[in-house]
């Protein structure tokens, strides 16, 4: 009976354990591909393609199957349908369907656990189960974060998450701003701070990498992710359900710790040390588990730096685009015929922000940004969705002065003849205001 009543008491644990490895799903599996993304397609041999290949058809296969789960339950759980569709939100019914799913599913996993430690407890085979299950869902769960806060640091290290107030941004009115085109605009105002923030995600996820620094990993980690799902719920920007689930990892991490932090921070009493044991009983099968992973840890420095700094030189680097800032429509003929006043695709502004983004004004809201591709040598731009990868449109320019610029293609099977004027920039406050050590007066406009 007191055995009963022990693995009831840990039943809501076991549920959180199988929890975070439902979520984290199909991590980590992630890893198996990370050869294949540190060597660009071109580089790569034979073998090594026929391996991404596969392993990339797996991986669909295992989103496919996670989507159709969803799909199903949906509508017959909650009586919502489930759309799969790429929106850049992490807030979507999809995602909260797939937190329930996993819920299910850890709990169902929890009661065949149990039935299992009682079931060799029964036959007095001495086995810590939840003491080993622990073990390995902490490695799961810090090496996911890791995952996480690299690839969302070197987004903010190169500054690319929150670009620079753009030309369509300091003509726009603060009142037509929504909360998280307001935080954008914040963010990107001041690249040093941007990269500030995240050099803490990066160093809080290189002090998970080892068990001696994981406290202070999952205290930055707490840190960084605490302010990160304050501006998400604040400014209503659609990743809260996961930030709080990356906020909560980190609190799962130095939970075994807290008790010696309180005595020590809070007390002020010392504390003993931790003594960490060997992950392997065999001393050469813990040097192997080290190297291997420092060299895991090193190929995911190495993949998302690469990764960043493509993503950095394709939007702010190499060769200028022809045509930058804000342009507004003299005319524009839809099928060669003036575009009514009230057609969706009667352009009134182009507003071009680095390389290959711009932003499209047109006659009835919303204003949509594209995915831009320069072909200079052809006079030719195409244009892409960001929510829909197979979509494109075709134009050629002409520029016959430097304030001029001539579009001729087709958008949605429509052909467009449209010709615009280059508006010149006014200056701006915000963006001329220099930096000052001393002030007499505080400069508040």
């Amino acid at each position: 009976m007191e055995q009963f009543i022990s693995h009831l008491l840990q039943f809501p644990r076991r549920v959180l354990l199988f929890y975070w490895l439902c979520f984290i799903f199909p991590f980590p599996f992630d890893l198996v591909g990370l050869p294949v993304q540190l060597i660009e397609p071109n580089s790569q041999p034979e073998w090594m393609k026929a391996y991404a290949e596969y392993y990339g058809k797996a991986y669909s296969w295992i989103y496919q199957t996670k989507n159709e789960i969803c799909q199903w339950v949906g509508p017959k759980v909650f009586d919502k349908p489930v759309v799969i569709q790429m929106t850049g939100s992490g807030d979507t019914m999809r995602n909260y369907v797939g937190c329930f799913c996993a819920a299910v599913i850890a709990v169902a996993l929890a009661v065949i656990w149990s039935i299992v430690l009682l079931v060799l407890h029964f036959f007095n085979i001495n086995w810590n189960g939840d003491r080993w299950l622990h073990g390995v869902v902490r490695v799961f769960v810090r090496f996911f974060l890791i995952q996480m806060l690299f690839g969302y640091g070197f987004a903010k290290v190169f500054p690319l998450q929150f670009p620079p107030p753009t030309s369509f941004r300091l003509n726009q009115a603060l009142g037509d701003m929504s909360p998280m085109g307001l935080l954008w605009t914040f963010m990107g105002f001041s690249t040093p701070y941007q990269m500030f923030t995240g050099a803490v995600e990066v160093l809080a996820g290189l002090c998970l990498v080892t068990r001696r620094t994981t406290t202070l990993g999952a205290l930055l980690t707490i840190a960084a992710m605490t302010q990160i799902f304050a501006l998400n719920m604040c400014f209503d920007v659609p990743v809260k359900l996961y930030s709080l689930h990356y906020l909560m990892m980190g609190v799962f991490l130095l939970i075994p710790d807290m008790p010696r932090l309180f005595k020590l921070l809070v007390l002020g009493r010392s504390v003993e040390t931790t003594q960490f044991q060997l992950f392997c009983n065999n001393k050469w099968c813990s040097r192997l588990t080290l190297i291997f992973r420092t060299l895991l840890v090193a190929a995911m420095l190495f993949g998302q730096i690469q990764v960043g700094y493509k993503r950095w030189n394709d939007t702010y680097g190499g060769e200028p685009p022809p045509v930058k800032g804000r342009w507004q429509s003299v005319s524009v003929q839809l099928d060669g015929k003036p575009a009514a006043t009230d057609d969706m695709l009667n352009i009134s502004f182009l507003d071009f922000a680095g390389n290959n983004l711009v932003r499209i004004t047109t006659a009835k809201p919303p204003i949509l940004a594209y995915r831009i591709t320069w072909h200079q040598d052809e006079k030719k731009l195409v244009l892409g969705k960001f929510s829909t990868p197979t979509w494109s449109a075709s134009f050629q320019y002409q520029m016959p002065t430097p304030e001029q610029l001539q579009l001729t293609g087709s958008m949605d099977g429509r052909r467009i003849d449209a010709s615009f004027k280059y508006v010149p920039e006014k200056p701006s406050q915000l963006m001329n205001r220099s930096f000052n050590w001393i002030q007499e007066m505080p400069y508040n406009r």
